[in-house]
């Protein structure tokens, strides 16, 4: 009894605590808001009129979500003419989540009449997610040296190369940033705008400031650093660059360094030697899992579709099968990783591998990694014998559960097998003649049957492919059938996945349906 009555107390606190007194103007515009509308004769409007200034600014977030560019004259009133910052900030808001030209003009306007630097903060905000080249000079050309200010202009210029409206002279602007007596979160937004000009061009010129940002003592400014340096290439960073890896402690950097290493793969395949090679692998044994799966990715990346030969190859090999022994002691989402970075590098050449590990696991986690490094074979008749496998494991399976409904997927491991099936299928369908691309379809027909969503938005996918464009009237057969089976409320998601498939293929015999 006590048991259920703290239950029950529990209960009533979460109500107390989630619940909230709106009034009926806030209600309304909560309603406009999530039904996306402006209401009869543009009703929301009317609420920036209040004297209220807590429902102004609600109804600024709401237009800020509704979008709707006939409403940006109305919100430019309020960031022009008003007095009260909180106003204008939201207005500036709204507007940066408005793109269109009459916006970007407003911000502008505000930007050389406003005054209060929180203000001017929000509108440099909201020019970097709508402004165009010419807000983007007048953003870091602009007259202010407070410290706020020159933290809105890093992360508005950050937006503005995000949406790659990208210059020289901004990136000066950063530089200047960078190397000057501002506090530390200036010179983070400015790693992290750096981080995102991705041009080597740009930024080869400030090379050395990167580098010396690299030594920061903040780990978020050393971690887009490093990523900023990995956009310039230079394998005479290498060494630097490796000896960091080995030394640093903070994860999010390690993850930043590594994600780097691919870029200067693009420069020279040179770096691929045994000392990046120790580097990466040393990650392996990581104690953040994030790094671990980092890291292997990042050897599938470096060590894959190499164009000359690489005598470390057998060392990355060697270190990969490490992770397989099934009585290795190792998280078994490690092991997925690296059996996946094991058929990407060496695909066909070790698909003896692969199917001795699927035979014999009898962890059910595994399989579907299994299954998708098949994705990377050249040789793309493989799938029959990945066809015959998987059915020996799924019978195998269905057995040890004393599962015998006739529901093709009747839990989740299935599913995910099947999931990683269908994208192996449909990675492979262009390797293969004409003839089993046919075959793959009907494969991939047998499972738009499935009702699991997440299957059967692969195989819509696959099945579009304009290599299928004379097989289409079959399909399109297939799918009607396959939507009588399913059935409201239980195979919602899937029936809305179908309708959307309709749509897509214009398919006019499901005009009832629709």
């Amino acid at each position: 009894m006590s048991k259920n009555i703290i239950l029950a107390f529990l209960i009533l606190l979460s109500v107390n605590l989630l619940s909230q007194d709106f009034s009926e103007d806030e209600k309304q515009i909560l309603i406009y808001q999530d039904t996306r509308s402006l209401g009869e004769n543009k009703e929301l409007t009317k609420y920036l009129d209040s004297k209220n200034n807590d429902l102004v600014i609600k109804t600024l977030y709401a237009f800020a979500n509704i979008a709707d560019s006939n409403t940006v004259d109305d919100i430019a009133k309020i960031l022009i003419s008003t007095h009260n910052d909180n106003k204008k900030s939201a207005a500036a808001f709204a507007l940066g989540q408005i793109p269109c030209v009459k916006s970007n003009e407003y911000l502008v306007k505000a930007l050389y009449s406003e005054t209060s630097n929180p203000v001017l903060s929000s509108i440099l905000d909201a020019l970097g997610k709508i402004g165009d080249e010419y807000s983007l000079n007048l953003v870091f050309e602009f007259k202010n040296n407070d410290e706020e200010i020159i933290k809105a202009k890093t992360l508005s210029i950050a937006r503005f190369f995000i949406r790659n409206i990208k210059s020289e002279d901004a990136v000066s602007f950063l530089a200047g940033v960078v190397n000057s007596d501002f506090n530390i979160s200036a010179k983070k937004y400015a790693a992290y705008a750096l981080y995102r000009t991705r041009n080597q061009a740009m930024l080869s010129p400030i090379h050395e400031y990167i580098i010396n940002l690299t030594k920061n003592e903040d780990a978020f400014v050393r971690m887009w650093a490093f990523s900023a340096l990995g956009y310039i290439g230079d394998i005479n960073d290498m060494d630097y660059v490796l000896n960091a890896l080995n030394n640093e402690n903070n994860w999010n950097v390690k993850v930043n360094l590594l994600n780097s290493l691919p870029l200067y793969k693009k420069t020279s395949e040179t770096i691929l030697d045994e000392k990046l090679i120790n580097a990466i692998t040393y990650r392996y044994d990581d104690a953040n899992p994030n790094v671990v799966h980092t890291a292997l990715r990042v050897t599938a990346l470096l060590f894959s579709e190499l164009s000359q030969p690489n005598q470390n190859l057998q060392t990355v090999k060697d270190r990969l099968e490490w992770f397989f022994p099934p009585d290795k002691a190792v998280e078994w989402q490690d092991k997925c990783e690296a059996i996946l970075a094991y058929g990407t590098i060496f695909k066909d050449d070790v698909k003896d591998v692969l199917f001795l590990k699927m035979s014999e696991t009898e962890n059910t986690d595994l399989i579907p990694y299994i299954i998708k490094s098949f994705r990377f074979f050249k040789k793309g008749m493989v799938y029959k014998e990945l066809t015959d496998s998987i059915r020996t494991v799924v019978q195998r399976y269905n057995k040890s559960k004393n599962q015998e409904s006739g529901e093709m997927v009747q839990d989740a491991t299935l599913a995910s097998i099947y999931r990683a099936y269908v994208e192996t299928l449909s990675a492979l369908k262009n390797k293969v003649d004409a003839e089993n691309q046919k075959r793959i379809m009907l494969i991939l027909s047998e499972f738009t049957g499935s009702k699991d969503p997440s299957i059967l938005d692969v195989c819509f996918t696959a099945l579009n492919d304009s290599i299928y464009l004379g097989e289409r009237n079959n399909v399109k057969l297939v799918l009607m059938l396959d939507y009588k089976e399913l059935s409201y409320p239980k195979d919602k998601d899937a029936m809305i996945l179908f309708i959307n498939e309709f749509g897509e293929l214009k398919m006019n015999e499901a005009e009832n349906i629709l």
